[in-house]
């Protein structure tokens, strides 16, 4: 084996670890901003779904002429019901990032 040889070898290798490295990099970069957007029609149709409840109650109590301590009950439950709602997807988010991080670590070869 000549040394130029050797060289056009780690020139060739190089570039191969290069290309899949900007591969990762803009796989990395695509995924992040999908799980952004994802994350962001996630949130906004809670918050939409909240609305309606809480509007909803508000016209069944003064429909039903419920206490105050009766509507502040209700206002809470859908408050808390929002915060189970966002806890579940913030799980099922840092589920997909690791599963997506596994998925780039076997592509590169990297023992876990």
């Amino acid at each position: 084996m000549t040394s130029a040889y050797l060289l056009e070898e780690a020139m060739s290798s190089k570039d191969y670890v290069s290309s899949k490295l900007q591969y990762i990099q803009q796989s990395t970069r695509s995924t992040r901003a999908g799980s952004a957007m994802m994350k962001s029609a996630v949130t906004s149709a809670i918050s939409r779904e909240l609305q309606c409840y809480q509007q909803l109650v508000l016209e069944r109590l003064i429909y039903e002429k419920n206490t105050i301590e009766e509507v502040a009950v209700r206002v809470v439950v859908a408050q808390k019901i929002l915060n189970q709602k966002k806890t579940t997807i913030k799980v099922k988010m840092n589920l997909k990032r690791s599963c997506q991080l596994s998925f780039v670590e076997k592509l590169i070869g990297v023992d876990s």
